[in-house]
């Protein structure tokens, strides 16, 4: 039979949105990074691929955030151990792991690739099984 699959609690890992970095969108409208580090387009593939280059255990979820309703998916990541203590010491709030993903999206996903020519419902279905 193996190993029996644990259900991981990710109630307490933060939440991330492709709205949160998104350049195209206001801080008033829900970005959480300044327009300069902001990334064209992202999508929950590439945040997630982003996160398990930093080597953070992530989890793509089918949400959609209030202000950016028509765009689905969120990533759960968890940026800290059962004690409390960062697991990325270089990573340890979620606007440093935001700032970090703005910096992998560009490389990881292939933004220009993937954003233009792959269409958002593919994504989707990738992403969501959908």
């Amino acid at each position: 039979r193996g190993a029996m699959a644990k259900k991981v609690d990710v109630s307490k890992w933060v939440c991330v949105y492709p709205l949160y970095i998104d350049r195209e969108k206001t801080q008033s409208k829900g970005r959480k990074v300044g327009a300069a580090a902001a990334v064209e387009n992202p999508n929950v593939l590439e945040i997630h691929d982003s996160c398990k280059h930093l080597k953070l255990d992530s989890v793509i979820e089918d949400k959609r955030h209030p202000r950016d309703f028509f765009k689905r998916g969120r990533v759960r990541v968890k940026l800290r151990k059962d004690d409390g203590t960062p697991i990325n010491p270089q990573i340890a709030t979620r606007k440093a792991l935001l700032l970090e993903v703005c910096k992998l999206v560009p490389k990881v996903g292939g933004t220009s690739i993937s954003s233009h020519l792959i269409p958002s419902h593919l994504i989707h279905q990738i992403a969501f099984g959908c």
